[in-house]
Protein backbone atom coordinates (compact mmCIF):
# COMPACT_ATOMS: atom_id res chain seq x y z
CA UNK A 1 0.00 0.00 0.00
CA UNK A 2 1.27 3.44 -0.93
CA UNK A 3 2.20 5.76 1.95
CA UNK A 4 -0.29 8.35 0.64
CA UNK A 5 -3.09 5.75 0.89
CA UNK A 6 -2.27 4.88 4.49
CA UNK A 7 -4.24 6.40 7.33
CA UNK A 8 -2.01 8.78 9.28
CA UNK A 9 -2.67 8.23 12.99
CA UNK A 10 -1.24 10.23 15.91
CA UNK A 11 -1.20 8.75 19.42
CA UNK A 12 0.18 10.13 22.69
CA UNK A 13 1.95 7.08 24.12
CA UNK A 14 3.83 8.69 27.01
CA UNK A 15 2.16 6.19 29.36
CA UNK A 16 4.44 3.55 27.84
CA UNK A 17 7.47 5.17 29.50
CA UNK A 18 6.22 3.78 32.83
CA UNK A 19 5.05 0.43 34.18
CA UNK A 20 2.82 -1.70 31.95
CA UNK A 21 -0.66 -1.96 33.44
CA UNK A 22 -4.02 -2.35 31.67
CA UNK A 23 -4.02 0.84 29.59
CA UNK A 24 -0.38 0.46 28.60
CA UNK A 25 -0.84 -3.17 27.52
CA UNK A 26 -3.90 -2.10 25.50
CA UNK A 27 -1.89 0.67 23.83
CA UNK A 28 1.05 -1.49 22.87
CA UNK A 29 -1.12 -4.35 21.57
CA UNK A 30 -3.38 -2.04 19.54
CA UNK A 31 -0.42 -0.11 18.10
CA UNK A 32 1.13 -3.39 16.99
CA UNK A 33 -2.11 -4.72 15.51
CA UNK A 34 -2.82 -1.49 13.61
CA UNK A 35 0.75 -1.26 12.34
CA UNK A 36 0.74 -4.87 11.11
CA UNK A 37 -2.25 -4.17 8.84
CA UNK A 38 -0.07 -2.00 6.61
CA UNK A 39 -3.03 0.39 6.28
CA UNK A 40 -2.02 2.70 9.13
CA UNK A 41 1.06 4.84 9.57
CA UNK A 42 1.31 5.65 13.28
CA UNK A 43 3.17 8.54 14.87
CA UNK A 44 3.69 7.61 18.52
CA UNK A 45 4.33 10.72 20.62
CA UNK A 46 6.20 10.42 23.89
CA UNK A 47 8.48 12.33 26.24
CA UNK A 48 11.12 9.62 26.35
CA UNK A 49 12.47 6.76 24.23
CA UNK A 50 10.29 3.65 24.07
CA UNK A 51 12.07 1.39 21.56
CA UNK A 52 8.79 -0.28 20.67
CA UNK A 53 10.07 -1.76 17.39
CA UNK A 54 6.53 -2.14 16.03
CA UNK A 55 5.78 -2.22 12.30
CA UNK A 56 4.23 0.97 10.97
CA UNK A 57 5.00 2.87 14.19
CA UNK A 58 7.30 5.88 14.16
CA UNK A 59 8.32 7.11 17.60
CA UNK A 60 8.67 10.87 18.02
CA UNK A 61 9.83 12.73 21.12
CA UNK A 62 8.67 16.35 20.71
CA UNK A 63 10.30 17.28 24.03
CA UNK A 64 11.93 15.27 26.83
CA UNK A 65 10.39 15.24 30.27
CA UNK A 66 12.42 17.22 32.80
CA UNK A 67 13.02 16.01 36.35
CA UNK A 68 10.15 17.59 38.27
CA UNK A 69 7.99 16.63 41.21
CA UNK A 70 4.73 17.63 42.84
CA UNK A 71 2.52 20.24 41.25
CA UNK A 72 5.16 21.26 38.70
CA UNK A 73 5.35 17.68 37.40
CA UNK A 74 1.55 17.50 37.12
CA UNK A 75 1.33 20.82 35.28
CA UNK A 76 4.12 19.80 32.89
CA UNK A 77 2.32 16.52 32.15
CA UNK A 78 -0.93 18.40 31.41
CA UNK A 79 0.96 20.80 29.12
CA UNK A 80 2.56 17.90 27.24
CA UNK A 81 -0.66 15.89 26.92
CA UNK A 82 -3.07 18.71 26.16
CA UNK A 83 -1.00 21.16 24.13
CA UNK A 84 2.52 20.31 23.09
CA UNK A 85 2.65 16.65 22.00
CA UNK A 86 0.31 17.00 19.02
CA UNK A 87 0.94 20.66 18.20
CA UNK A 88 4.67 20.01 17.82
CA UNK A 89 4.27 17.48 15.00
CA UNK A 90 0.85 17.89 13.35
CA UNK A 91 1.03 18.67 9.65
CA UNK A 92 -1.13 21.37 8.02
CA UNK A 93 -3.64 18.83 6.73
CA UNK A 94 -6.21 17.25 9.04
CA UNK A 95 -5.03 14.39 11.26
CA UNK A 96 -6.60 11.44 13.02
CA UNK A 97 -5.86 11.22 16.75
CA UNK A 98 -6.62 8.22 18.93
CA UNK A 99 -6.82 8.95 22.64
CA UNK A 100 -5.99 5.40 23.70
CA UNK A 101 -5.84 6.52 27.33
CA UNK A 102 -9.33 8.05 27.20
CA UNK A 103 -8.19 11.65 26.75
CA UNK A 104 -7.88 13.96 23.76
CA UNK A 105 -5.62 16.99 23.49
CA UNK A 106 -7.08 20.48 23.64
CA UNK A 107 -4.76 21.29 20.74
CA UNK A 108 -6.99 19.41 18.29
CA UNK A 109 -8.01 21.62 15.42
CA UNK A 110 -11.54 21.78 14.03
CA UNK A 111 -10.45 19.88 10.91
CA UNK A 112 -8.88 17.00 12.87
CA UNK A 113 -10.76 13.77 13.61
CA UNK A 114 -10.44 11.76 16.78
CA UNK A 115 -11.32 8.53 18.52
CA UNK A 116 -11.25 8.04 22.28
CA UNK A 117 -11.01 4.71 24.05
CA UNK A 118 -12.93 4.71 27.30
CA UNK A 119 -11.53 2.13 29.69
CA UNK A 120 -13.58 2.84 32.78
CA UNK A 121 -16.19 5.23 34.12
CA UNK A 122 -15.75 4.14 37.73
CA UNK A 123 -14.70 7.65 38.72
CA UNK A 124 -18.30 8.72 37.98
CA UNK A 125 -20.07 5.67 39.39
CA UNK A 126 -17.94 5.23 42.54
CA UNK A 127 -16.01 8.48 43.08
CA UNK A 128 -15.21 7.45 46.65
CA UNK A 129 -12.84 4.81 45.27
CA UNK A 130 -10.65 7.36 43.48
CA UNK A 131 -8.12 9.84 44.80
CA UNK A 132 -9.28 13.45 44.80
CA UNK A 133 -6.58 14.46 42.30
CA UNK A 134 -7.71 11.79 39.83
CA UNK A 135 -11.39 12.71 40.20
CA UNK A 136 -10.57 16.38 39.56
CA UNK A 137 -8.54 15.50 36.49
CA UNK A 138 -11.36 13.42 35.00
CA UNK A 139 -13.96 16.08 35.81
CA UNK A 140 -11.83 18.72 34.10
CA UNK A 141 -10.80 16.75 31.01
CA UNK A 142 -13.56 14.24 30.25
CA UNK A 143 -16.28 16.74 29.22
CA UNK A 144 -13.96 17.88 26.41
CA UNK A 145 -13.51 14.28 25.28
CA UNK A 146 -17.27 13.73 25.29
CA UNK A 147 -17.85 16.84 23.17
CA UNK A 148 -14.90 16.47 20.80
CA UNK A 149 -14.55 12.77 19.98
CA UNK A 150 -15.92 11.70 16.62
CA UNK A 151 -16.05 8.07 17.77
CA UNK A 152 -15.68 6.15 21.02
CA UNK A 153 -14.34 2.70 21.78
CA UNK A 154 -15.48 1.09 25.02
CA UNK A 155 -13.32 -1.75 26.31
CA UNK A 156 -16.25 -3.43 28.05
CA UNK A 157 -20.00 -3.73 27.58
CA UNK A 158 -20.46 -2.26 31.08
CA UNK A 159 -18.62 0.91 30.04
CA UNK A 160 -20.45 1.05 26.70
CA UNK A 161 -23.84 0.91 28.42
Amino acid sequence: MQAAEQIQLFVNVRHLTGPRTGIEVYMEELLGALGRTGKVSITALSWGPLNLDLPGVREVIPVRRPELSGLRATLWKVWFDQWHSLRAVAPQEPVLVHGMDGFLPYSLRRRDRCVATIHDLGWQVHPELYERKLRLMYRALFPWVRRRANRFIAVSQYTAD
